[in-house]
């Protein structure tokens, strides 16, 4: 589970995709960790909710649509 310590480095992911370019390998790159941190169920409402995660990607789902990782 993605204790307290850890959510620094899931905000801090959050925080640099909000001022990330679209379709960027660091993008994609900053996606693809959140999507590896978000592998065990539990962790998925800790990133949308309480890291405010749901916030970031919802916009980029958005914005994306077809963006796999997202999901």
């Amino acid at each position: 589970m993605v204790r307290r310590s850890r959510h620094s480095v899931v905000t801090a992911l959050l925080s640099f995709l909000r001022r990330c370019p679209r379709d960027s390998s660091e993008q994609y790159l900053a996606l693809l960790v959140l999507n590896n941190l978000s592998i065990p169920v539990q962790n998925k409402r800790v990133i949308a909710l309480e890291c405010d995660g749901a916030k970031v990607l919802g916009r980029m789902l958005c914005e994306d649509p077809g963006c796999h990782l997202l999901a």
